[in-house]
């Protein structure tokens, strides 16, 4: 009776062994189909949207301050423009991100910090000149690339539509500023 019970002892301690190694495994797929979406978002789909989270913080920031510091009527117009539409597509990243289970950067990344502050100490039609070519055309060249880029090559469907929804009034903006540079006589240094 001894080899028979030791016997179903042994068996019975493998079966829980085996079924808790099952449970475990299973538990293991189950973590990893619920792992958060950031998690799964591709590497640059994650980098284009801290970029473009930290370009609309300094985009608002600064363009807040154009609202206020510009000598142009023209600018302050374009620049309180582009501070109610940044803000919109600000929005619009922070949900797409929520859904995605990503966090936003709070902040802009301390290069911008560092332009707004240098823009910051321009007055008059420096000030004008200053915030055109850095926000107004730079900025949004710059901006354009990563959302073309973006557009046609996000491995996420959602960002990718948003990027390309996004797109053309990237584009407008960065025409407004040329020809608001243009019009208000600023001379254009590329």
């Amino acid at each position: 009776m001894t080899v028979t019970t030791s016997w179903k002892t042994t068996i019975g301690s493998a079966c829980v062994v085996v079924l808790l190694a099952t449970g475990s495994v299973a538990e293991a797929l189950d973590s990893a189909a619920a792992e958060p979406p950031a998690i799964r978002l591709a590497g640059d789909d994650r980098a284009f949207i801290k970029q473009s989270a930290g370009a609309g913080i300094f985009e608002v920031e600064a363009s807040k301050l154009a609202a206020q510091k510009a000598q142009s009527p023209e600018v302050r117009k374009f620049a309180q423009m582009l501070v109610r539409q940044h803000t919109a597509v600000n929005a619009q990243l922070k949900t797409l991100a929520e859904d995605k289970s990503y966090t936003l950067p709070l902040e802009m990344p301390g290069a911008k910090r560092s332009t707004l502050a240098s823009l910051s100490q321009s007055s008059g039609a420096a000030f004008d000149a200053a915030y055109l070519r850095q926000v107004g055309i730079k900025d949004h060249k710059t901006d354009i690339k990563h959302f073309e880029t973006a557009a046609r090559s996000a491995k996420d469907p959602d960002l990718k539509t948003w990027a390309g929804k996004t797109l053309p009034s990237l584009k407008e903006h960065l025409a407004a500023a040329e020809s608001l540079e243009s019009s208000v006589g600023i001379a254009h240094k590329p």
